[in-house]
């Protein structure tokens, strides 16, 4: 049933009429509350904080771009827009996740188009109402990463894939061609809808086309090919550093971990994962056997286009995690929710008796709510990780500027931001981080150790007899997934003034050994130490990258006190010759020290930099 009203509007003394479709606008509008309600009550997780780093108005694109090429697997599409609209409405994570939300809304109304050009309104009218009460999307549109976006292009260019195929002219190829280029840039995984779609297509220009056909229809996929590689290119990078990922965080996939992931993208409840899967089922068997033309499909290869989507976004990431890096996980497969949707939607759409269908949708509507809304408890249970508790607990009492270490230290820096620790946190597990305080490679002083992420407290017996013998847990922060401790010296420190860390210098560039990093030409200083005077050699351990010198030369630093040159080293490549001894006399009573690498080269795909894993002072 179709609910349309006429409206007269004048413009200009001419009448105008437009037609406002009542049961399209009712499900949007249902959907962008399901999407907008409650849309910060979460607090941001791992990855959110991440979008929440990347998107920064304050610093630079140069800066962004490095941190999207090191950190992220989003490209530039996805983070220019969230830096321009941080600038515009604030930097906060309601701003970045309202962009996520209207891109799910958008998702809701182009799968009705999609769907609409594809079988028939009836059908578009039911899918739509399905994607708009769908408990998966509406989580991924309430986070602040690109899955939404994702889905959003790829029903963008579905939906013009079917206009092109019924109106083959130039600007639909051109349209075609930038939405299929698009897909790739939200997520590298988009990358198996455009298979999808030029899989379509090669298939479409061999079986429905005459000799006459042929040649203006291929010359139309090469201007949508070219429109495709133009839009396409800022993320080839993204694409090929991710395919060649050789170990992943996620475990090896089985049986059960692959039926789970469906089990959340359709709901998150037995009831509606079994209609799911029974829809895509009974989908091609109605599809052969239904006789009535009013509830064929207008597009004849449905059928095939469906069995290719299945195909690309199921079997290749299956296959993938199968015979090399597994990425089973619910969001990897986001793009393949409009399959289930669309199979189900046409199988209701099928059932001759018109009270029978609209009883079944209606209680599949009333149960997705119910589902979401009181079995689930969505909007009321706290669900990701409690990070932004945790640090907002930690500033109010980090008036000392201490450290936050931990092994995601530098991405929960985008929580400091503005604040008394802000660019404190340091990225370094527990374990190594103890180590460096046994080996005297850092200073004792007091700490707060933060983690979480399902990441469990956890030292052996040696680490804990060490901290208790140094240190005291005289504050603790636990929330849904994430705490803290503070780890407080005991008594003052009284260490030696004649020692300086690497962590002393103005840089945060360490791994997660707390090994110091320099990759380009700078100068890198401490803080200011006092030394007594007297001769003393300064030791430093410390390579050049990469193992193999670059046109035969190595990475050159020159060492400073006060502006003083002490020594200049051309470091070695081998770890074994790694150490340096220095001789100098101190003459002054405070002192700064510097390293500056000045000769940063790249070449071939490598680059020369410096590591050091430490530095320190002997008195002779």
């Amino acid at each position: 049933m179709d609910i349309n009203i006429n409206v007269n509007v004048n413009f200009n003394k001419n009448f105008k009429k437009i037609k406002l479709n009542l049961i399209l606008i009712g499900i949007v509008t249902l959907a962008a509350i399901l999407r907008f309600y409650n849309l910060d009550f979460q607090s941001p997780w791992l990855d959110e904080i991440t979008t929440m780093q990347l998107s920064d108005p304050t610093i630079p694109l140069s800066k962004t771009n490095e941190l999207i090429a090191t950190r992220d697997a989003f490209s530039e599409v996805y983070y220019y827009p969230l830096k321009f609209l941080t600038y515009i409405f604030g930097h906060s994570i309601y701003v970045l996740r309202f962009f996520s939300a209207f891109f799910g809304v958008a998702s809701v109304y182009f799968i009705y188009l999609f769907v609409k050009e594809l079988i028939n309104k009836k059908t578009a009218y039911i899918a739509t109402i399905l994607m708009a009460v769908n408990f998966f999307h509406i989580y991924y549109s309430q986070e602040a990463r690109s899955y939404s976006l994702l889905l959003f292009f790829i029903l963008l260019a579905s939906y013009r894939l079917i206009k092109f195929i019924k109106n083959r002219n130039i600007t639909n190829a051109i349209i075609l061609g930038i939405t299929i280029g698009l897909i790739p840039s939200a997520h590298p995984l988009g990358i198996l809808n455009i298979f999808t779609i030029a899989l379509f297509m090669l298939i479409y220009f061999f079986i429905d086309t005459n000799k006459t056909e042929k040649i203006k229809l291929l010359k139309l996929y090469l201007i949508s090919g070219v429109s495709s590689l133009f839009v396409i290119f800022p993320a080839l990078s993204i694409i090929f550093r991710v395919s060649k990922i050789s170990s992943f965080w996620v475990a090896d996939p089985t049986f059960e971990s692959i039926k789970f992931t469906f089990f959340e993208i359709l709901g998150k409840d037995n009831f509606l994962f079994y209609l799911y899967i029974i829809g895509v089922v009974a989908f091609f068997v109605l599809f052969f056997i239904n006789k009535d033309d009013k509830n064929k499909p207008k597009n004849k290869y449905l059928h095939l286009f469906i069995i290719i989507w299945i195909t690309m976004n199921i079997g290749l990431i299956i296959a993938k995690s199968y015979l090399q890096v597994s990425i089973i996980q619910s969001r990897y497969f986001i793009g393949s929710l409009p399959i289930f949707i669309i199979a189900l939607a046409y199988v209701l759409s099928s059932i001759k008796s018109k009270k029978i269908s609209y009883f079944l949708v209606v209680l599949i509507i009333l149960f997705s709510l119910y589902n979401l809304v009181f079995s689930k408890k969505y909007y009321a249970t706290v669900t990701k990780s409690e990070w932004r508790a945790v640090s907002q607990e930690i500033i109010k009492r980090n008036d000392k500027k201490e450290k936050i270490i931990g092994t995601f230290g530098y991405v929960l820096n985008g929580l400091y931001v503005n604040s008394n620790s802000a660019n404190l946190g340091w990225e370094i597990s527990f374990e190594d981080y103890i180590s460096k305080l046994k080996a005297n490679a850092i200073k004792k002083e007091s700490f707060w150790y933060m983690d979480g992420n399902f990441k469990p407290f956890s030292l052996n017996q040696e680490d804990i007899d060490f901290l208790n013998e140094h240190y005291v847990i005289d504050y603790q922060i636990d929330k849904y997934d994430c705490w803290a401790k503070h780890y407080s010296l005991k008594g003052e420190t009284k260490e030696a003034v004649d020692k300086i860390y690497l962590n002393d210098f103005d840089v945060d560039n360490f791994d997660p050994s707390g090994n110091l990093y320099i990759f380009e030409n700078k100068t890198i200083k401490s803080k200011e130490v006092t030394l007594e005077k007297g001769e003393y050699e300064l030791i430093l351990e410390a390579n050049s990258l990469p193992e193999k010198p670059i046109k035969n030369v190595n990475a050159h630093i020159i060492i400073k006190q006060n502006e003083t040159p002490i020594s200049q080293i051309f470091l070695s490549e081998k770890k074994e010759l790694s150490k340096k001894v220095i001789k100098f006399m101190n003459k002054e009573e405070k002192s700064v020290f510097s390293i500056t690498f000045d000769n940063d080269l790249a070449r071939n795909n490598k680059d020369r930099n410096v590591v050091i894993y430490n530095l320190s002072f002997k008195k002779l």
